[in-house]
């Protein structure tokens, strides 16, 4: 059905409008540390193709198909050492004679593929920038644990709750010789490692393997947060199983920008007018500035 108007909606009418399909990662870590967020500014030296951001094949083809799209813009330039800022610009436009085009639905679907290629680069890495949900040798501040062997998801429950466990307490031990802290998150990465944790105990069908790993962790606050597989679908994370530790508080952010509808208008052609809208969207990483602040340790299971 078409969103044809009388009156034309603002770019922050048509905002307020857009519903979110996907739930952000990096969101819910920005809620900890709002006041360490540093958003740097965009710049034009360089083009940036869609190919470099986007999987294009997960896209709905009216959307970013030849014929209908236009690629602006994109922009980069370093800032210091520790992170390269990237803006990109992401556009569309579609003809007003065809029949059945929603402006509407076409930014839910291009602001639910930004925010997961978004989501990927601060959790995987992109252009540069250092991913979270892996580890660098020369970053003295984030800390390795030895990689993990689960026992087979056929073991016995008591045999797979007691590894649990332990990995819990291990990552405790970590903590507590490292950041200290008490308030912590824990993603996720992983189907495989989400539905063997997921796990319940068949005679209680309550206990799941998820609440033996936070036994191990005491009495820290610990908030368990999985990684959708659509933010690491194409990496090099994408058939991995592993934890990442995050101490609170302890995280910089750095980004030239959240995805975001940035404008709308209308052009005229010899061949018909079309409304077209802008996105733009900023490379992204997250540091920490404590030693532990970020524990990363991979998992593997008993063959």
């Amino acid at each position: 059905m078409s969103d044809k108007r009388d009156v034309e909606l603002t770019v922050e009418e048509y905002r307020e409008l857009i519903v979110p399909s996907y739930q952000s990662v990096t969101a819910k870590i920005m809620a900890h540390y709002q006041n360490q967020i540093r958003v740097h500014s965009f710049n034009t030296k360089k083009v940036i193709s869609k190919k470099d951001l986007l999987d294009t094949k997960s896209i709905v083809p009216t959307v970013f198909n030849v014929e209908a799209s236009e690629v602006n813009h994109a922009k980069f330039f370093p800032v210091g050492d520790t992170f390269t800022a990237v803006g990109m610009y992401q556009g569309f436009r579609v003809s007003q004679m065809q029949e059945g085009s929603s402006r509407q639905s076409n930014h839910n679907a291009i602001m639910r593929e930004l925010t997961i290629a978004w989501d990927s680069a601060n959790l995987v890495g992109n252009f540069g920038n250092k991913g979270l949900l892996k580890h660098y040798p020369d970053d003295p501040l984030r800390v390795k644990i030895d990689d993990a062997t689960l026992p087979k998801r056929d073991a016995a429950f008591e045999v797979r709750a007691k590894a649990a466990k332990d990995l819990g307490s291990k990552m405790k031990s970590k903590i507590d010789a490292t950041s200290a802290s008490e308030d912590l998150m824990l993603l996720v990465y992983g189907e495989k490692l989400q539905e063997y944790m997921t796990d319940t105990n068949s005679a209680t069908d309550v206990a799941t393997l998820y609440g033996y790993l936070l036994k191990g962790f005491g009495t820290k606050r610990v908030e368990i947060v999985e990684v959708p597989a659509l933010a690491l679908r194409n990496t090099d994370l994408a058939n991995e199983c592993g934890f990442t530790l995050i101490s609170n508080g302890t995280q910089e952010m750095d980004t030239t920008g959240y995805p975001d509808l940035d404008k709308v208008g209308t052009s005229e052609s010899e061949n018909g007018d079309y409304d077209w809208s802008r996105f733009k969207v900023g490379s992204v990483q997250t540091q920490t500035n404590t030693e532990g602040g970020i524990i990363n340790q991979k998992v593997k299971f008993a063959s």
